[in-house]
């Protein structure tokens, strides 16, 4: 496990729905708790609320934190999470202007970020999503396809993945995204442990229920993150050292699960 200080942004934007901000962050908190309890070492965890103009006053949203301006987010953050939001996203997309460079410029720092229902607009208002697969909210099927015509539509799935893009069709959904995101940047066992917790019914692995951009060529969850990962950074100069510090691991380890 990284022990480097794992920095996390959730975006609260109007008309968002609190759920798909709330149940996500909880799960990234016990998470920190589980590490807590099994090593004894606090987790080193920064969670950051980031507002944009016209959110809610989060100090009083089911006394989340207060959220900070996207000025103010650490300047590079390993997760993003983007907002549900409620019904027609068109009025919202309107005023977040200041989001898609933002957003633009982590993911070319190579965070990951996920999207959910009718959130995921906010992704693809960025064009990161061109030619790329994505799923949204079944009511804003029609309205998206029309809206971004070059993203692939992925309406029979209800998670989508193209290297560190996410996009969750539902909160349900996003709560399997985050249980992923656990594991890859924690372990198998701390995910378990939050997926447990927070998601105790039997259901399908997000290996099992995602749509992959490029098809998935291993059964081995470290090769296809690798796998993902290269995907993602194709045009960087890709060391084998800088992808197991990414992925958490060692060359040797690399070396051995590919062969």
């Amino acid at each position: 496990m990284d022990r480097k200080c794992l920095k996390i942004g959730f975006v609260v934007a109007p008309r968002m729905l609190a759920t798909g901000t709330v149940l996500p962050l909880e799960m990234w908190r016990a998470a920190g708790d589980a590490i807590q309890a099994s090593t004894r070492l606090e987790a080193s965890l920064s969670i950051q609320l980031l507002s944009i103009p016209g959110a809610p006053a989060t100090e009083e949203l089911l006394g989340l934190q207060k959220a900070v301006p996207l000025d103010g987010a650490d300047p590079q953050l390993d997760v993003i999470y983007l907002p549900a939001l409620w019904r027609n996203p068109s009025p919202v997309l309107a005023a977040c202007a200041e989001l898609y460079p933002w957003l633009k410029r982590h993911s070319n720092q190579g965070a990951a970020i996920a999207a959910t229902g009718t959130g995921v607009s906010l992704l693809a208002e960025t064009g990161l999503l061109d030619h790329q697969p994505a799923t949204t909210h079944w009511h804003n099927f029609a309205r998206f396809e029309q809206r971004y015509p070059l993203v692939q539509l992925k309406r029979d799935y209800f998670v989508t993945q193209a290297g560190t893009l996410y996009c969750a069709a539902s909160i349900n959904s996003l709560a399997d995204v985050t249980v992923h995101l656990i594991e890859r940047f924690y372990s198998r066992d701390v995910a378990y442990h939050v997926q447990k917790n927070f998601s105790h019914e039997i259901r399908r692995t997000f290996e099992d229920q995602r749509y992959l951009a490029g098809g998935e060529n291993s059964s081995d969850e470290l090769v296809c993150e690798a796998q993902t990962w290269m995907h993602a950074n194709v045009d960087s100069n890709i060391t084998l050292a800088d992808m197991a510090k990414r992925l958490g691991t060692t060359t040797r380890t690399l070396h051995r699960r590919f062969k």
